[in-house]
C-alpha cells in the first residue's frame, strides 16, 4: 500500500491551491487513460473530479501538464493513491483525494512551483 493510515500526517497543513486543470489518470500497467478535472493541488496531493469510478486504495498514475507563472511548461507523471472518494449527487460523477507523498526528489520542478504557491497562499492576510 502506498499510503499508510498509521502515518500521522495532517493533510490540511499543506495549503490547498485552488486550480482548475485537466489531467489524465490510469492505474499503473493499464493503457486506458481517463480524464479528470483538478479542483485543488498541494505539494503532497490533489483533489479531482472524474466521471470514472475510483475507490479508496486505488493506485493511479497521474499525467499532469501545467504552465507556471513564469511561463515554464511542466509535464509530470506522478504515482498517487486514492485516500478518499465520494459519489456526486448524479451518481455519475466522482470526487477523490489523491495522495502522492513527498514529490521533492522525484519531481523537483513541480514541487518548487507548488511550494512557492503554497507559501504565497499562507502569506495572504
Amino acid at each position: 500500500m502506498f499510503y499508510k493510515k498509521k502515518q500521522s500526517i495532517d493533510y490540511r497543513r499543506y495549503p490547498r491551491i485552488p486550480l482548475t486543470a485537466r489531467v489524465r489518470f490510469t492505474p499503473p500497467g493499464v493503457e486506458q487513460w481517463n480524464g479528470a478535472l483538478i479542483r485543488s493541488i498541494s505539494t503532497h496531493g490533489l483533489g479531482l473530479y472524474t466521471d470514472e469510478r475510483v475507490k479508496k486504495g486505488d493506485r493511479l498514475l497521474i499525467e499532469l501538464s501545467l504552465v507556471t507563472d513564469e511561463n515554464e511548461p511542466l509535464h509530470e507523471l506522478i504515482l498517487g493513491e486514492v485516500v478518499w472518494a465520494e459519489t456526486g449527487e448524479a451518481k455519475t460523477r466522482y470526487s477523490a483525494g489523491i495522495y502522492f507523498g513527498d514529490i521533492a526528489e522525484k519531481h523537483p520542478k513541480l514541487h518548487a512551483y507548488l511550494k512557492r504557491l503554497e507559501d504565497a497562499i499562507v502569506a495572504l492576510p
